[in-house]
């Protein structure tokens, strides 16, 4: 095999992932879309930290196989997990197709908007639920369908949270909601920790409620619950959807940007409490 197309095993993968910000994850497509996150949580314009990319050809079930996710190597390390010399023709490292299929997404903020928008290119089927629902032409650009909770868990085969954490989505995702979601489907939280009930999830993995988690936040950051700490089903990552120097580099800018309007009497490009301004 080329240098571009060896398969690692675990240690030689974990030697090259410190580095490495793109691999190839062949054969691993849970993993793929598990890791699959577009924004930092941060408020910030940038979009393209973590991105799912198709390379080389191919339709359907094989241009979904030719996934590479460019995120910090540490989000690969469940993959490596897969990988220990043997080839990948074993049915254990079959994933499942991304192309034409159910995308839900609870928050259609501007970061539930950007998956929606990346979600386009697997040609899914994207259904959202929100507080306030999208304008039509928003709905229409994204193609996008605006439905309540329970219908979202039941239909969807991938659910992304990007919902802030109040008082009605502490533990949105429990292990009633979770007993409600496909067996075959998986759960991504890059929203806030607590909305998801981690010990629930653990059991859900356990038992194969679902299939998969990609999970970014945690209830109690930086605890990781013990339950779901080697778990073969689920991605676990420290909090870094914004871990790039480009979007790093664009959270500093844009902090200086709302530093310097303040200081030239002007409105900051990004307020947190805008409503401020309205009464001057």
């Amino acid at each position: 095999m080329s240098e571009d197309t060896r398969v690692l095993n675990r240690r030689s993968f974990l030697k090259v992932a410190g580095t490495a910000t793109a691999a190839p994850l062949f054969g691993a497509k849970m993993h793929a879309l598990a890791a699959l996150q577009t924004e930092p949580a941060a408020p910030l314009g940038a979009n393209d930290h973590i991105q799912i990319a198709l390379i080389g050809a191919g339709i359907q079930g094989q241009g979904d196989t030719k996934v590479a996710v460019q995120v910090p190597g540490v989000k690969l390390v469940a993959v490596a997990d897969c990988y220990d010399g043997r080839l990948a023709h074993s049915k254990e490292l079959w994933g499942n197709d991304v192309f034409g299929k159910t995308l839900g997404i609870i928050g259609f903020g501007r970061i539930g908007r950007a998956m929606a928008r990346r979600a386009l290119g697997f040609g899914m089927r994207v259904l959202y639920q929100d507080a306030v629902a999208a304008d039509p032409a928003t709905e229409q650009e994204l193609r996008a369908t605006r439905t309540d909770t329970a219908t979202l868990l039941r239909e969807s085969d991938f659910v992304s949270l990007h919902t802030p954490l109040l008082p009605e989505t502490q533990h949105l995702i429990n292990a009633k909601s979770l007993r409600t979601m496909k067996k075959t489907a998986y759960l991504i939280n890059a929203s806030r920790g607590p909305v998801v009930d981690e010990a629930a999830l653990a059991q859900a993995l356990k038992e194969g409620w679902i299939a998969g988690a990609g999970i970014d936040v945690f209830e109690r950051e930086p605890e990781v619950h013990p339950a779901l700490m080697g778990l073969p089903n689920v991605v676990l990552a420290p909090h870094i959807a914004s871990a790039s120097s480009d979007t790093r580099l664009k959270m500093a800018n844009l902090a200086v940007d709302n530093c310097l309007a303040v200081l030239e009497g002007k409105t900051p490009p990004t307020p947190v409490n805008p409503e401020v301004f309205a009464k001057r």
